[in-house]
């Protein structure tokens, strides 16, 4: 399984996975990815964790991250070019050290992410600040996804070497969080605690 949710063409990718509620990394996928974001340039760092997440679902029984990782990576876009977005997600050793890297709910929904599933020409798309209805709004990104050996879906990560001048991203809404932002206090909120959540 884990061999084949991995882009034909060998550069990394993350697999877009909306039911898992959280971003996650195994450590050794992760690891090539930061090599190569350094390799390339780009920033890739590493810390520990506030509050340890335990992960269920991957590898043998109950996952504990200690450490997330924030790296730079190279996400090609509809226009052909690649953008610079921060991946934040937390890293999984142990029996799930070979995890691929994941997308799941939090990246997603944390820039109102929309997926659409036309088959041949799926797209993973992040609104502009003007939203959508029946175009997409100026700001917008539309990333063109690919499909692994596997069948799954997956956005490539890796495209340093096509990343425009205009690419680097500073902005916060350029960030694709482990945790989505804070809900303010006027809204409710029942997502569960980051440290008892699995997938």
């Amino acid at each position: 399984f884990y061999s084949k949710t991995e882009l034909r063409s060998g550069r990394p990718g993350a697999l877009i996975d909306p039911g898992a509620w959280t971003s996650a990394a195994g450590e050794d996928n992760i690891r090539a990815l930061a090599e190569k974001a350094k390799a390339s340039g780009y920033s890739a760092t590493s810390s520990l964790m506030e509050t340890p997440l335990k992960i269920c679902g991957v590898g043998d029984g109950v996952q504990t991250c200690n450490f997330q990782s924030r790296i730079a990576v190279a996400i090609p876009t509809e226009e052909g070019q690649a953008s610079i977005f921060e991946l934040e997600t937390p890293i999984i050793g142990g029996s799930g050290k070979h995890l691929p890297i994941i997308l799941g709910l939090k990246s997603l929904s944390s820039r109102n992410g929309v997926l659409e599933m036309t088959q041949g020409k799926e797209f993973l798309s992040f609104p502009g600040p003007g939203g959508y209805q029946v175009s997409w709004s100026p700001g917008s990104v539309r990333i063109p996804l690919v499909r692994a050996m596997s069948g799954h879906l997956m956005a490539p990560l890796g495209h340093y070497d096509t990343v425009s001048n205009t690419g680097v991203a500073s902005e916060r809404s350029s960030v694709l969080h482990a945790v989505a932002p804070s809900p303010k206090p006027s809204e409710q909120s029942n997502e569960p605690s980051s440290s008892s959540s699995g997938r």
